[in-house]
């Protein structure tokens, strides 16, 4: 940055690098080394501010509103810290609009800086937001859907079919069940931070699920049943801890199931069945503690039942018939009490 505007600054934790001169006074002391920057937040998030330099000492102030002279939330002074050449501030923030000043500790000291603003769970937008759904539209053939009204429309985002959002704009869910969807699923839906409702069910979408959905913390559902998808299931996937449902049964998955599944401690439907899955039954998703169903069957799985799924206490539903599992069943199953459904033939 040189001279003393107030600059835009993305949220998205890309660097931005900068210049201090003595052309530019503070409004929190009486340096005249100082820069300027301003971010737009469309949600609550957490922001991290980093602030780094090789020479002078760095000091960060964060103050509302688009004025250098907005009340200020928070400051760090550089000094001390990391031999005097880093400030960050943390915070977390309303939706609204920001500005940082970026000085030095003292006058006259000038040289290169770097800055960076970056949003927990990955940040975004409405605008981001519309770009990954239209981008979802154009990889799942959107002009032959059964239904796509209002979609590349410049009609607000809740007004798309099977779109919903928050009070601020952002996409929630995204249920487009039994709609003629087709070809791959595009990385772009990570974008999608807000998502808690991610419904695909029942369309002809093929190709491999892409690992981005694991970028999604926020997912509570989601529902890629019965389409053609192929390929592994990403273990990227055990990011997703607030995942209540998990439903990938009825296509064309290969590989093993894998551990890291068992992440996914709030999961209480897992459903794999009908795929192409192989290998042993991880003995990880024991830790699934809160598990009521655990559908596998109509697959190649192979090796023995881990005895350590009758920790799992909260089953209702086994079913595991139609693999290659061998040995006996494990007794500990018999503390399954509430179990309902057991399928091992």
């Amino acid at each position: 940055s040189t001279g003393c505007d107030i600059e835009e600054i993305a949220t998205d934790g890309s660097v931005v690098a900068g210049t201090w001169g003595d052309d530019c006074p503070s409004e929190a002391t009486a340096v005249s080394n100082a820069r300027y920057y301003q971010f737009t937040l469309d949600d609550t998030a957490e922001v991290t501010i980093e602030l780094e330099s090789q020479d002078p000492e760095p000091v960060l102030h964060l103050r509302e509103g688009e004025s250098k002279t907005g009340t200020e939330i928070a400051s760090h002074d550089g000094f001390r810290e990391e031999e005097y050449k880093r400030a960050e501030i943390g915070e977390n923030l309303d939706a609204g609009t920001y500005t940082v000043e970026a000085r030095t500790y003292s006058e006259g000291h000038e040289g290169p800086f770097t800055l960076t603003v970056s949003v927990a769970g990955g940040g975004g937008s409405i605008t981001t937001d519309r770009a990954a759904l239209v981008a979802f539209y154009n990889a799942t053939d959107g002009p032959n859907w059964t239904n796509n009204d209002g979609w590349l429309t410049d009609a607000s985002l809740d007004e798309w079919h099977g779109v919903v959002t928050n009070d601020s704009g952002r996409v929630t869910e995204l249920v487009l069940r039994e709609n003629s969807l087709s070809g791959e699923i595009p990385a772009e839906l990570g974008s999608l931070t807000n998502l808690t409702v991610l419904r695909l069910e029942n369309n002809q979408l093929s190709g491999e699920i892409p690992a981005e959905l694991g970028i999604l913390t926020n997912l509570v559902h989601l529902n890629l049943r019965s389409n053609q998808l192929r390929g592994k299931i990403p273990s990227e996937l055990a990011a997703l801890t607030s995942l209540e449902v998990l439903s990938l049964f009825s296509n064309q998955l290969s590989g093993e199931i894998p551990a890291e599944l068992g992440n996914l401690t709030s999961l209480v439907e897992l459903h794999l069945r009908s795929n192409q899955l192989r290998g042993e039954i991880p003995s990880e998703l024991a830790s699934l503690t809160s598990l009521k169903i655990l559908s596998l069957f109509n697959n190649q799985l192979s090796g023995e039942i881990p005895a350590d799924l009758g920790k799992l206490t909260n089953l209702t539903h086994l079913p595991l018939s139609n693999n290659q599992l061998s040995g006996e069943i494990p007794p500990e199953l018999g503390n399954l009490v509430n179990l309902e459904l057991l399928w091992l033939a």
